[in-house]
């Protein structure tokens, strides 16, 4: 390495202590064991326990973007030297912001039911309603389970939905009005489609759900109390598990919401930790509580309709939907090959790609260099030392536990090489771009 390459590695730093913005919506968790609380206070930032912590923004949105030490929100940061902390590869074509946004989540009760739009309704509905929707992006995203977490996600298939049709007769009449196509040869009126006719299955999910989600709030108040009222009145150990989520909903969200039915129609799944759930574009989904890690591409459209008080877009959300059935994918972090300390998430999406690093007193030599990172100390303090090609150090510091650590884009560029330990084996988590975004 010249002494002129030397210079330019020494010229910028190679990493930024971040100060991330904390979310207080009112599902999240308060009280001193609220785990974003927890996080904050390991990095030695004072928290008021009283006020809900309900997301930890890590990235340079608009929203909320995270500050570098001098100040400055990246967002900004990066608008002043796009080739430094996007890199030179995202920079020469065209980029002018950091692809993805990283969170942690700390869910005390269910969030609304949702979907996430497509590269072409996104920009549509910024244009329609730049208040609700407040940017043009789509907005893919990973979902890792870190403890306790539960989600509803995708349309159960058919068989499963007419199960409760059949048993659960305020649902049945709520989507199946008199005179309705789905009237057909049983007694009650329903028969799923034959498997192979994948056309038929989303018509059939697409008439049912649509009828319940129009469904007025009288029709839901009367349907929610004469079901509620059925089920006190059963003593049935082997009850379905989505009827006391459904008895839970109604309590937390009221008699008129129809998300509450929504338990009956979305696949019900709890989460073991470091699962995971990819949610693509127009994919209904709900996370019922806990702990959790996202990381997303740079976008806050959420189209909603049911368990929420905010704007709720019903029309444009059943419009939208993909209304393909079946049970989720689970995922689990698979080893890069030759590093058997570094995992990754599959996703169907180049904006991010999300990392698990296993951290120790043997140092772990971080691969991803040629594009924008951020870390995040999950369990225990992390040491990060910069050096050359040739070995000599550019510069080492200590990051509490909470901490998240920027990695700017031209670390390859630079010829930097970074080394990341901790006392002792602990869980952390890079989320960067994809290879070929």
């Amino acid at each position: 390495m010249t002494e002129e390459s030397v210079s330019i590695a020494r010229q910028k730093p190679c990493f930024y202590n971040l100060e991330c913005s904390v979310m207080p919506y009112d599902w999240g968790q308060s009280g001193e064991s609220a785990f974003i609380h927890e996080l904050m206070r390991a990095r030695g930032q004072s928290v008021d326990a009283s006020q809900p912590a309900a997301e930890l923004w890590m990235g340079a949105h608009p929203k909320a973007p995270a500050a570098l030490p001098d100040g400055r929100p990246l967002d900004e940061a990066i608008r002043q030297d796009r080739e430094h902390f996007l890199g030179p590869n995202l920079t020469d074509r065209g980029y002018t912001r950091l692809p993805f946004l990283f969170k942690v989540l700390d869910a005390a009760r269910p969030l609304s039911i949702q979907a996430h739009p497509d590269r072409d309704l996104a920009p549509e509905l910024h244009a329609r309603d730049p208040k609700n929707y407040p940017d043009d992006n789509h907005k893919p995203e990973l979902a890792v389970c870190l403890a306790d977490m539960s989600a509803l996600i995708g349309f159960r298939p058919p068989e499963e939905i007419l199960r409760f049709l059949k048993t659960i007769p305020e649902l049945r009449a709520l989507c199946t009005p008199a005179g309705s196509i789905y009237e057909e040869e049983d007694e009650t009126g329903l028969s799923a489609p034959q498997q192979r006719d994948e056309t038929a299955r989303r018509t059939f999910v697409e008439g049912l759900y649509g009828q319940l989600m129009q469904s007025s709030p009288v029709e839901i108040e009367e349907a929610v109390q004469a079901h509620r009222l059925r089920l006190s009145m059963l003593e049935d150990e082997a009850a379905p598990r989505e009827d006391a989520l459904f008895l839970r909903l109604a309590e937390l969200y009221g008699d008129k919401d129809s998300g509450v039915f929504s338990v009956y129609f979305l696949n019900y799944v709890d989460m073991a930790p470091e699962e995971a759930l990819f949610l693509g574009p127009n994919e209904p989904h709900a996370y019922l509580g806990g702990r959790i890690l996202e990381c997303m591409a740079a976008s806050d459209n959420v189209v909603r309709a049911g368990l929420t008080a905010k704007y709720m877009d019903t029309d444009t959300l059943l419009r939208m939907l993909h209304y393909r059935s079946g049970h989720p994918e689970i995922r689990r972090p698979q080893q890069i090959q030759g590093d058997s300390r570094m995992s990754s998430y599959k996703v169907e999406a180049e904006d991010f790609r999300v990392y698990k690093l296993q951290t120790g007193p043997t140092p772990l030599k971080l691969s991803v260099t040629d594009r924008p990172g951020i870390v995040l100390a999950l369990e225990q303090e992390l040491s990060v030392e910069a050096r050359d090609a040739a070995g000599n150090s550019l510069g080492s510091a200590n990051f509490p536990r909470g901490s998240a650590v920027l990695f700017p884009g031209d670390l390859s560029e630079r010829g930097c090489q970074i080394l990341l330990h901790s006392s002792h084996d602990a869980r952390a988590y890079l989320a960067t771009v994809g290879p070929n975004f």
